[in-house]
C-alpha cells in the first residue's frame, strides 16, 4: 500500500467516524439525559440546547482549525482533533449528570473539523479533473456511517443497565463508549499510516504567503464574489436538510404513527437516495462541468419546493390534513436528491476558484462553518413556523431558493473552468502552455482581452502564472 493510499483510508475512516458519530448518539441520546436528570425534571429543552451545541462548536473552531491547516503540519492538526474527539466521547460515556453531556457534546463539535481537514487533504493530492470524483466519496462514506448509525444503536439498547463505581453503562452511555473506542483506533491510525501530502507550493509562493497578514489573508477568502455565492449555496445545503429532518419526526408521528424504528427506516432509506445519486455524481463529473452540476442540484432543491406546495394545497395547507405516503416520501426525496448535487460540487469548485494554496485550509473550514451555522437555523426555523402553518417551510426555503438560482446566474461566467486544464495542460519549452485558466483565477485587475491569450508572446508574467496553475494539475 502506498504512503498516498494509506493517508487517504486513514481520512476516510475518520471522515465515516463523524457520521456515525451523529447517527449514534443523537436517537440514544434524550433517553441518556433523562436517565441523568432528576427525578420528574424535563429534559427536553436542555436536549435541544445540548444537540445544537455540536453545530455551533463547530462553527466557532472552525476559522481556527482552518488556519492551524494552512501553518502547521496536517497530520498533527488531525492528531489533535481527533483527541479532542476521544476525550469529548469519554467525558459523555462517563457522564454523571447533563452538563458533562453538554462538554462531551462541545468538544466533539470541535473535533467534527476532522471534515474540512479531509477536503484539505483531497485538494492538495488531486487533480483538477478528478477533484469533485473525490469530494463525492467522502461524502458517500458520511452517509453510509450516518445510515449505519440506528443499525448500531438496536444491539446497543440490548446492553442493559450496570453501575460500576459512580459510572454507568447502559444502553445510554454505550454510544459513548463505542465512539471512544473507534477514536482510539482513527488516532493510531492517523499517527501510524498519515502521512502529509507533498507540498505544491513553489518557494517564491511561500515568501508571497509569508509576506501576507492574516486579516488579508481572510478578507481575500471573501473578496471574490464566485466564493462567497459558494459559501452562501453551503449554507442553504445545510439549512434545508436539517430543516427537512427536524420536520419529519413529528410529522410522521402526527400523520402515519411511526415509532422509533419506522423513523429510522425513513431517514436510512433518506441517505441510500442520497448515496445513489452520488454514485450518478461520480460518473457524471467526468462529462459535465461543475457549474452545471451545481444548477441541476439547485434545480431539484426548487422542484421540492414546488411539490411540496403543490401537496399541501392539494390537502388545503391544514397540519392535522395528512399528505399520502407516497407524496410525502418524494417529496422528502426530492429535497435529499439535491443535497447529493451540492456536497460533491460545492467543496471542489471553492478550491479551484480561491485558487490559493496558502489559503485552502481556511476555505475548507469556512464551508464547514457555514453548514454548521446552517444546521443551527434550519431546525430553530422549522420548529418555529411548522406550529402555524406548514406552507411557511416551503415559503422560507423557496426565498432562499431565489436568492441562490439569481446569484447563480450572476455568477455563471465566473464558475467555468477550462476544459483543456482540467484534462492536463502542460509547460512546453518553458515558454507555452496548452489550455487556459479562464475560471481559475479571478482577480478584479484582469479584463476580457487578457482572457483570450494567456499564454500571450512576450508576457513572462502571465506565463509564469500559468505554469503554476498547469503544475498544480
Amino acid at each position: 500500500m502506498t504512503e498516498r493510499t494509506a493517508s487517504w483510508l486513514t481520512l476516510i475512516f475518520a471522515v465515516t467516524l463523524q457520521g456515525l458519530d451523529y447517527g449514534i448518539i443523537i436517537p440514544s441520546m434524550l433517553a441518556y439525559m433523562t436517565r441523568l436528570s432528576y427525578e420528574g425534571e424535563d429534559v427536553t429543552f436542555f436536549f435541544g440546547v445540548v444537540a445544537s451545541v455540536f453545530s455551533l462548536s463547530s462553527l466557532v473552531t472552525a476559522p481556527f482549525f482552518g488556519w492551524a491547516f494552512d501553518k502547521y503540519s496536517m497530520k498533527y492538526v488531525l492528531l489533535v482533533l481527533t483527541a479532542i474527539s476521544l476525550l469529548g466521547s469519554a467525558i459523555y460515556a462517563l457522564a454523571v449528570n447533563n452538563y458533562m453531556v453538554l462538554i462531551g457534546r462541545i468538544l466533539c463539535g470541535a473535533g467534527y473539523n476532522i471534515f474540512p481537514g479531509a477536503s484539505l487533504f483531497v485538494v492538495q493530492i488531486t487533480t483538477l479533473a478528478e477533484r469533485s470524483s473525490y469530494f463525492a466519496k467522502i461524502t458517500m462514506g458520511f452517509s453510509i456511517s450516518l445510515a449505519l448509525g440506528p443499525a448500531f444503536n438496536f444491539p446497543l439498547s440490548k446492553v442493559g443497565f450496570h453501575q460500576i463505581g459512580p459510572f454507568e453503562f447502559s444502553e445510554g452511555s454505550a454510544p459513548g463508549w463505542v465512539m471512544v473506542i473507534l477514536f482510539l483506533i482513527s488516532f493510531v491510525t492517523f499517527a501510524l499510516w498519515f502521512v502529509d501530502p507533498v507540498s505544491v507550493h513553489e518557494k517564491k509562493d511561500e515568501v508571497i504567503y509569508s509576506e501576507r497578514t492574516w486579516q488579508q489573508e481572510w478578507k481575500m477568502l471573501f473578496s471574490k464574489l464566485p466564493c462567497t455565492v459558494l459559501i452562501f449555496l453551503q449554507f442553504l445545503v445545510l439549512f434545508t436538510q436539517t430543516t427537512v429532518e427536524v420536520m419529519l419526526t413529528p410529522l410522521t408521528k402526527l400523520w402515519y404513527q411511526f415509532d422509533a424504528s419506522w423513523n429510522s427506516i425513513l431517514f436510512t432509506g433518506m441517505v441510500g437516495v442520497i448515496i445513489a445519486f452520488l454514485v450518478l455524481i461520480h460518473f457524471l463529473t467526468a462529462k459535465l462541468q461543475d457549474r452545471t452540476l451545481l444548477m441541476i442540484g439547485h434545480l431539484v432543491s426548487g422542484l421540492g419546493n414546488v411539490l411540496f406546495v403543490i401537496c399541501l394545497v392539494l390537502n388545503r395547507f391544514e397540519i392535522n390534513n395528512k399528505l399520502p405516503l407516497y407524496q410525502f416520501c418524494i417529496v422528502c426525496a426530492t429535497y435529499i436528491a439535491a443535497i447529493a448535487f451540492y456536497q460533491s460540487i460545492l467543496g471542489s469548485l471553492f478550491s479551484k476558484l480561491l485558487n490559493d494554496k496558502g489559503l485552502d485550509g481556511r476555505g475548507q473550514s469556512i464551508l464547514s462553518g457555514a453548514s454548521s451555522l446552517g444546521s443551527i437555523l434550519g431546525p430553530l426555523v422549522s420548529t418555529s413556523v411548522m406550529g402555524y402553518s406548514l406552507l411557511f417551510i416551503p415559503s422560507v426555503m423557496a426565498g432562499l431558493w431565489s436568492i441562490g438560482i439569481f446569484l447563480l446566474i450572476a455568477c455563471w461566467d465566473y464558475f467555468w473552468v477550462d476544459k483543456e486544464l482540467v484534462e492536463g495542460a502542460e509547460v512546453i519549452n518553458n515558454s507555452e502552455v496548452v489550455g487556459s485558466t479562464r475560471g481559475l483565477s479571478l482577480d478584479d485587475e484582469e479584463d476580457e482581452d487578457e482572457d483570450k491569450d494567456w499564454s500571450g508572446n512576450g508576457n513572462d508574467e502571465k506565463k509564469e502564472l500559468l505554469r503554476k496553475n498547469a503544475g498544480s494539475v
